[in-house]
């Protein structure tokens, strides 16, 4: 073991040790003399997104480009919810009632439920129904949560909370949501 609990790297190539095989200095020797051989082509980065040689993925414009693209389309579909969920009056302080399966009577019940939060953070492209809601149930006393409640046909808001309100508080959490992603897309 070397400084601070941290292992002896050897060379698979050469067997010292404080190096490996593409830090060696006789692999770099014969690479140098053999730039055609198969263990210099085996050396060379090759990007796992595009395929090319001579930078990693993390490094590939194409791959950049892609998340970028990924990401914008996640924040406007984080605004379309939103939007959903604002004409809605889905906000906490909402009045739902909730569909959930009675394991006890073995059978579908209904109870009312009140919204208690909105994870934003769970809207994906392909999962624009995945904001959780988690609301506290009347009747089973319980914390309940589900997802697609503003598009779901069994599950009925009962009493909105105010446009105004809902605009504010959703606004509010998916721009602190979607701050990082921003950040990033630049």
């Amino acid at each position: 073991m070397g400084r601070y609990g941290k292992r002896t790297v050897y060379c698979r190539h050469c067997g010292e040790a404080g190096h490996n095989k593409l830090g060696c200095p006789k692999v770099k020797e014969f690479v140098k003399k053999n730039p055609n051989s198969y263990l210099a082509e085996s050396l060379k980065r090759r990007c796992s997104y595009c395929g090319t040689v001579g930078h990693a993925k993390n490094k590939c414009d194409q791959y950049i480009e892609h998340i970028r693209l990924k990401r914008i389309d996640l924040l406007e579909n984080r605004a379309t919810t939103c939007e959903k969920y604002i004409n809605s009056g889905i906000a906490p302080g909402a009045l739902i009632r909730y569909e959930f399966y009675n394991h006890s009577n073995r059978s579908w019940q209904y109870c009312l439920a009140l919204v208690t939060d909105i994870s934003w953070n769970r809207i994906t492209r392909l999962h624009s129904r995945a904001i959780e809601l988690a609301c506290l149930s009347f009747e089973a006393y319980e914390t309940v949560s589900w997802s697609g409640v503003a598009e779901d046909r069994s599950n009925k808001i009962v009493s909105p909370m105010s446009k105004e309100f809902a605009d504010k508080y959703n606004s509010k959490m998916m721009e602190e949501t979607n701050e990082k992603a921003c950040k990033e897309i630049k």
